[in-house]
């Protein structure tokens, strides 16, 4: 009777644990057909990162800045050998600066800036056109550092400085002179101007052009000093004849105008010859 009880106890309980689960997956099933069903949204893409901005300057390119603006050759000096020290990107970077304060409205400014991007060497190269532009400033302080940078700076100036020589400024002409003729047989290109200037400049350029023209090519100098004998102006006969003498033998050709100007009325000439 016991055995009988028991076994009915647990088939009720069997019954209500199934109907349980049916009730449990009954209620799942319609949660899964409502509109709270679970949406899997779409990835969204990271937002966009920030372009990077133009690398900085480095400080030692703040400091040159700086320096030029003090207006003390010793203290810009100094800070372009800590430009330099740090080798090609510092330089690069410093170039632009220096030409922007190179067009400043303050001389100082100006006349520093030239001059430091003469320091720079060959590593300048690039501001070759800014410097030649800078031989028409008006101030001939501007002037005389840019035509040392020019120097410093090597034969790529060249074109553009046998372009200069048909500036109509004749400030302009002179410096460019002078670069060519301390760039020496490196301006070869710039001799048939020169020699046109010693015939047909003003009285200080014909002068200049002639001793440049000997200074960068003696051979070529000597037919267009043996006609320089015969200008109107006693200096541009004197530098003629005293650079003829220099070549010596070389100068067969001198030979016989050289001894006519024993004679001539200038006795500063009449000594060179």
């Amino acid at each position: 009777m016991a055995n009988g009880s028991n076994r009915g106890l647990l088939v009720a309980v069997i019954i209500l644990a199934v109907l349980n689960v049916i009730l449990l997956v009954t209620v799942a099933v319609l949660n899964l057909g409502t509109s709270d069903q679970l949406v899997v949204e779409p990835a969204q893409a990271p937002p966009p990162q920030p372009a990077p901005g133009p690398p900085k300057d480095p400080a030692s390119v703040h400091e040159l800045e700086k320096a030029i603006k003090s207006g003390r050759f010793q203290t810009t000096l100094e800070a372009v050998e800590s430009v330099r020290d740090e080798g090609t990107t510092s330089v690069e970077a410093a170039i632009p600066k220096l030409w922007k304060l190179a067009t400043d409205k303050s001389l100082p400014t100006r006349v520093q800036s030239a001059y430091a991007i003469g320091l720079m060497g060959p590593e300048a190269s690039s501001a070759v056109v800014e410097l030649v532009s800078l031989l028409q400033d008006d101030s001939v302080l501007v002037r005389r550092q840019a035509a040392e940078a020019l120097v410093r700076t090597g034969d790529e100036t060249v074109p553009l400085l046998v372009e200069a020589l048909g500036n109509s400024r004749p400030e302009v002409q002179e410096y460019a002179v002078y670069v060519l003729a301390e760039l020496g047989p490196k301006s070869k290109d710039a001799v048939s101007k020169l020699a046109e200037l010693v015939q047909n400049g003003d009285k200080l350029l014909r002068v200049q052009a002639a001793r440049a023209l000997y200074k960068i090519d003696p051979e070529a100098a000597v037919p267009v000093l043996i006609d320089a004998l015969e200008d109107s102006e006693a200096i541009v006969r004197r530098t003629a004849a005293s650079r003829l003498g220099q070549r010596g033998t070389a100068a067969k050709d001198a030979f016989e105008p050289l001894s006519k100007m024993l004679g001539d009325d200038a006795e500063e000439v009449a000594q060179s010859a």
